[in-house]
């Protein structure tokens, strides 16, 4: 061992350093010097404490050791730095760092209790920079969409109750924690005393939040704390629950506020008084905020008048300037291809909407003109596209087809998908012309007095001026039908005493015109001009339509030898030869007016069902229909001599296919009972 002895004499102080190998020894005395024979001559006089600090370069630790127990002041100084007592060593030891250092050479130098006190006043936060919360450096890459900044990967429950119970025993002095990892993945946090004041009777949490202050501070950041060890994937939406661990934190039942001393005493009052000062300083925040955004408001107020101010100038001047002219049915025409922007707040946004392709195309009907100087038409699109201008547009817009097939909308919206989007829609419009002639814009106000819709010119076909197509010509026979119908339906209302409108939903009027509805055509009811009894018409066909009644209509004798086509669910054309038994009307999924057949197949023994219901086309076939291989697949040449190679005609799920089925059965004149196409 090497022992190097270093002594100093300033008349104060004596210090002796020893190094042994990696352990630096600091030896501190108090003496009194006296110079005799003209050599220092040091006298040594103990005083009320003895401390001794070393660096353990193993640990990278600071110990401190006492003669006797030190005063309680000094011993709250060393809590506060992160000492911590080792009862087996008879020292205070924490981790080397700088403040813990810091303290260690403090207290070695200090004279008294009383200046350790002031001195680690400095260097220690108070309670109000202790209970802000700072994150981690940043945690671990992790699947989940919070992830803690001091999150780990790996890191066990027991550890992080350990490192969070360290954490909180050493950031807040003369506090005691209870942190466990009892239940399932859980880590339960809990204050169980300090020297501060536990409100009671508190009616919420803001309360006694209000009441106490420094408990709730301190609770917020141990809830920080522990949550930057966690990550959270869940998902309340879904019921999906995916966390690192399941977290409490509040203070204990059994809390025990213990006794401050006077320096806890200052810092809680300093704690209140830093509370009221920030609150303080939020209200004065708050109502700079509030001057501000009303004085915001009220610029924003004044830009808005001047706008307004702006646009009703632009109105009035163009409705000064502008004429209006309705036309009459022979002038009218169509502008093609017009791109409609929906309600543009002013000429730009048209123009990027048509740009960006965000526009209906569509050939519109002009009814009405509007002429006006062009700069005019300009100033009052950029100011006030969408306001009122009863003057200007006078409600011309919606739409109209040509179509034969549709009298009313009623014919339309009883069409399928394939249908509808067959017709051919006009946009009932305006255009607005400049005094020179140009195209300015065409607007649909859609029953507004308003420019709803508008296309801004130019565009491809602007210029065009097409004329109105013919009136479609109707098959005097349908309308015959058509009139013979609505004729029907009036005698059987006024036999049955039905002109209240009770015969929408009587069942007698339905059964008097039963033996009609077998000829009606969806033709003839698109050729009815009475709303009401075209509606009756359209649900009728779709109630008959229904797999019960066709099965009701049909009354299929029992023992009948039928044939059962069906389109598969899974793609493809079934095919069951069976004998006829009955039907019965059953609930099936989500379908209400699902149907039970029950047959006795081909080659099979005892009664077996088939459910049918509204999706898969249905074909029932008296008699036992072989179909041919050709109807569905097709040889394919040049194949190999034993091999035959075939490709299908049809696609999975082709309604194509059952068509086929029907050209086929009606070549060879088969009986169809029920023919059902599933909708």
């Amino acid at each position: 061992m090497r022992r190097l002895i270093l002594h100093r004499t300033d008349g104060i102080r004596g210090y002796t350093v020893e190094k042994h190998f990696s352990i630096f020894t600091f030896h501190v005395y108090y003496c009194r010097a006296a110079a005799v024979h003209g050599v220092g001559d040091l006298r040594k006089e103990k005083t009320t404490m003895n401390a001794t600090y070393t660096l353990n370069a193993e640990k990278n630790g600071v110990e401190i050791r006492f003669d006797r127990k030190p005063a309680a002041d000094v011993l709250e100084a060393i809590k506060a730095a992160g000492y911590r007592w080792s009862r087996a060593q008879r020292l205070w030891w924490a981790r080397q760092s700088e403040k813990t250092l810091k303290i260690a050479m403090q207290i070695a130098n200090a004279e008294s209790a009383e200046t350790v006190t002031s001195v680690t006043a400095e260097s220690i936060p108070d309670l109000w920079e202790r209970t802000r919360w700072t994150p981690g450096p940043g945690g671990d890459d992790c699947h989940a969409r919070f992830v803690g900044s001091n999150y780990k990967r790996g890191m066990s429950n027991k550890e992080i109750a350990a490192t969070v119970k360290k954490h909180l025993s050493q950031r807040f002095p003369g506090t005691k924690w209870s942190v466990t990892t009892a239940g399932y993945n859980s880590v339960n946090v809990y204050l169980v005393s300090a020297p501060y004041e536990n409100a009671k009777g508190c009616e919420n949490m803001r309360e006694w939040a209000e009441k106490s202050p420094e408990l709730s501070a301190i609770e917020d950041y141990a809830r920080q704390l522990l949550k930057s060890y966690n990550y959270d994937d869940s998902d309340s939406m879904t019921d999906y629950f995916d966390v690192n661990f399941y977290e409490t934190v509040g203070i204990a039942y059994n809390y025990k506020q213990t006794e401050p001393t006077e320096a806890q005493t200052q810092e809680i009052e300093a704690f209140r008084a830093r509370i009221a000062e920030e609150q303080r300083k939020e209200e004065e925040r708050q109502k700079r905020e509030w001057e501000e955004e009303k004085a915001r408001r009220a610029e924003a107020a004044k830009e808005f008048e001047r706008r307004e101010a702006e646009a009703h100038a632009a109105i009035e001047a163009l409705k000064a300037a502008a004429t209006v002219r309705a036309l009459e049915e022979s002038e009218q025409y169509i502008i093609p291809s017009a791109p409609l922007t929906r309600k543009a707040s002013d000429l730009n946004e048209a123009r990027e909407a048509a740009e960006e392709n965000a526009v209906d195309i569509s050939d519109c009907i002009i009814l009405e003109e509007i002429t006006a100087p062009a700069e005019l038409l300009n100033a009052w699109g950029e100011k006030a596209l969408l306001h009122d201008v009863p003057e200007l547009f006078r409600a011309v817009g919606g739409s109209r087809t040509f179509d034969a097939r549709i009298g009313s909308m009623i014919d339309c919206h009883n069409m399928d998908a394939d249908e509808r989007e067959s017709v051919k829609w006009y946009t009932l419009a305006t255009a607005i012309y400049t005094t020179t002639g140009e195209l300015w814009a065409v607007v649909d106000d859609e029953g507004y007095n308003y420019a709803r819709y508008i296309a801004v010119a130019p565009w491809d076909g602007c210029a065009e001026r097409l004329p109105i197509p013919a009136e479609p010509e109707q098959n005097p026979e349908v309308l015959d039908a058509a009139r013979c119908i609505e004729d029907i339906s009036a005698e059987t209302i006024e036999k049955l005493d039905l002109c209240g409108g009770d015969w929408k939903t009587s069942e007698d009027y339905k059964n008097a015109m039963e033996p009609h509805m077998d000829t009606i055509t969806r033709e003839i009811v698109q050729a009815v001009s009475i709303d009401d009894l075209k509606m009756w018409l359209y649900r009728r066909m779709s109630e008959r339509n229904s797999i019960r009644e066709r099965l009701t209509r049909a009354n299929i004798p029992t023992g009948e030898r039928v044939t059962i086509i069906k389109e598969s669910e899974f793609g493809g054309v079934s095919t069951t030869a069976a004998t006829w038994s009955s039907w019965e009307p059953v609930r099936y999924a989500q379908y209400d007016d699902a149907a039970k057949i029950i047959v006795k197949p081909k080659h099979k023994r005892g009664l077996h069902y088939m459910t049918l219901h509204r999706g898969p086309s249905v074909l029932i076939v008296s008699g036992n229909i072989n179909l041919p291989d050709s109807l569905f697949w097709e040889d394919l040449p040049g194949t190999m001599e034993g091999v035959t190679m075939r490709k299908s005609r049809f696609t999975s799920c082709d309604p194509a296919a059952m068509e086929a089925v029907r050209e086929y059965l009606r070549e060879h004149g088969a009986k169809i009972y029920i023919d059902y196409n599933g909708k």
